[in-house]
């Protein structure tokens, strides 16, 4: 066969190979597929109890506990989510305003620690937040009632299975077909801190959980700090790594470098050995001549060198730029597990507007979380109300209970604490504004700063009374924040609206 038809028989052959159909490719998600490129997933789903369970939490537990001891970037992160998510103020709203007011005065009494948890020694507001950064850092805590009308805290790991549990007990929960929780067993601790107590079992009716739930079929809580604490872990030893090697800089100052053969000798000349060679007593061979005395902590230090020698500091970039940046993009990706801005980490990080966004985004994020927080604080009023009327000391009026109200239908409501206006001379103007444009109303305004209308309405009529019995006149609607008569309907007198002042 001649050259020529055999190049032209391969490149026929060529061409009908590279045009030869190709099987379809199959439509699938790229994640399924295992890759030795990347670390492979379980391949399995389970039950978040199943996996977290019984000594797994106990590791999960000591290691977010550590880091929270240990490391001021984890505590400052806990303490500022608590600050924004765990102060309330109560609101009640049953049409009666003396009732509301003494009732008011009742629950401020009820939540102080001789009457709020049977230690007597925290408040409502010091347990909140106590609660809700053992959530943080646990996942979970919990708060028993007492026949007292008390509540006990029951911290994570003391809600525990039996020592002879059936398999219907799950991380120290028993729950029905509906996942709904039936009991809790719960250990005391053993003494001196260590150890635990057999378990007893509380029914469902008298305990209160507040968990971080992410999942449906989930009884127990996972801290949202597990999935940041191998990232703060590392932020931990790398500058404890770090500082050490900082230290080791300073520690060895200098490095000598020499061209003789003979060693350098003693560094001090104050500790140099004699010369053994030396034959004459007091001859200068009796110190070595090739060390150098120098002490920085005695003053300036002048260093007289051989010829050849040569004396260095060492001086390095430690941390270098490059690490710096790095362990601040891990700090920055550990604080989101809280939802934390890294603004708020290192406030220089942004401008004012950008730290504005910031604080928005972070009060979005925080609605959910407070929410749950409400929750476990309309369970401790509900049940000390029961308390407290079954003994005779709370009597609610008829013309409450006539309005349809009740436990199930509460006149109260926890709200949380707003934040003071930045700049009251303008925000003031704007929010009069708003409101008689009605975007808004005063109540809401009222909220967002942390006061309430009715009570700033109430106390400003109380110090009108006051002054006009003591002779003074008190005139409002004439400060810098203009004519309100003019920014609010006609609805709203000058008093309501002058009462956003909070005066």
């Amino acid at each position: 066969m001649s050259n020529s038809l055999l190049n032209s028989v391969c490149s026929s052959e060529v061409v009908s190979a590279a045009w030869s159909p190709q099987p379809a490719p199959v439509a699938e998600y790229d994640a399924v597929k295992a890759s030795p490129k990347r670390k492979r997933n379980s391949g399995r789903v389970r039950s978040e109890d199943s996996v977290l369970t019984g000594a797994k939490r106990t590791y999960a537990s000591s290691g977010t506990q550590d880091l929270y001891r240990n490391l001021s970037i984890v505590a400052n992160a806990v303490r500022m989510h608590l600050n924004y998510n765990t102060q309330f103020s109560l609101k009640s709203d049953s049409g009666d305003d003396v009732f509301d007011e003494e009732f008011e005065a009742v629950v401020e009494e009820w939540s102080q620690p001789e009457n709020f948890e049977a230690s007597c020694r925290f408040s409502r507001q010091k347990y909140t937040r106590l609660l809700e950064c053992l959530a943080v850092i646990d996942g979970d805590c919990g708060s028993l009632r007492l026949q007292s009308g008390m509540i006990q805290a029951v911290e994570s790991d003391l809600i525990r299975n039996p020592d002879s549990s059936s398999d219907e007990w799950v991380n120290g929960v028993k729950a029905d077909r509906y996942n709904k929780p039936q009991a809790y067993s719960i250990s005391d601790r053993g003494r001196g801190g260590q150890g635990y107590q057999p378990a007893r079992e509380y029914p469902a009716e008298f305990f209160h959980l507040h968990a971080y739930l992410h999942r449906f079929d989930q009884l127990r809580g996972v801290s949202p700090l597990l999935s940041a604490s191998n990232d703060f872990q590392d932020v931990y030893e790398g500058k404890t790594l770090s500082m050490a090697k900082m230290k080791a800089e300073q520690l060895i100052a200098l490095v000598f470098h020499r061209d003789a053969l003979d060693g350098p000798g003693q560094l001090d000349a104050s500790s140099a050995v004699e010369d053994p060679d030396s034959e004459v007593e007091g001859d200068e061979e009796e110190v070595n001549r090739a060390g150098y005395q120098v002490d920085f902590g005695s003053g300036p230090v002048l260093i007289d060198a051989d010829p050849g020698d040569d004396v260095k500091f060492i001086q390095g970039d430690n941390p270098g730029s490059n690490s710096r940046e790095f362990i601040l993009l891990v700090i920055m990706i550990a604080l989101r597990s809280l939802d934390i801005p890294f603004s708020f980490f290192d406030e220089s990080y942004t401008n004012f507007f950008g730290q504005k966004t910031a604080w928005m985004h972070y009060e979005r994020a925080c609605s959910d979380k407070r929410a749950t927080v409400a929750q476990f604080l309309n369970w401790w009023l509900k049940f000390r109300i029961q308390v407290a009327v079954s003994r005779r000391q709370l009597v609610i009026p008829r013309s409450v209970l006539s309005k349809g109200y009740s436990l199930q239908r509460p006149w109260f409501k926890f709200i949380p604490v707003g934040m003071p206006w930045w700049k009251p001379s303008e925000e003031v103007s704007s929010s009069s504004e708003a409101i008689g444009n009605g975007f808004t109303s005063p109540q809401l305004v009222c909220r967002s700063i942390g006061t309430d209308f009715k009570r700033n309405v109430r106390d400003t009529a109380k110090a009108i009374e006051y002054a006009k019995s003591r002779g003074l006149r008190l005139e409002y609607g004439s400060g810098k924040s203009g004519n309100i008569d003019k920014l609010i309907s006609d609805s709203i007198s000058t008093q309501v609206a002058e009462a956003l002042l909070d005066v």
